[in-house]
């Protein structure tokens, strides 16, 4: 396991946050969407921020 100082710490749990409310924004924004293509950008980008989000608690845990 990583030895993170304080300041990597923080920065990893800010990015962290992030990548939630940008997964959860994207998953809404593409329930509230007609056009399938469009629906289906916002749903990759809301998968891609889930992947990000994963990456980053592996590396806390």
């Amino acid at each position: 396991m990583l030895a993170l100082t304080a300041r990597e710490l923080a920065a990893l749990e800010g990015q962290l946050d992030r990548e939630r409310i940008l997964a959860e924004r994207a998953k809404d924004g593409a329930a509230a969407l007609r056009d399938p293509q469009l629906r289906a950008k916002l749903e990759m980008a809301a998968a891609r921020h889930r992947e990000h989000f994963s990456r980053l608690l592996e590396l806390l845990c």
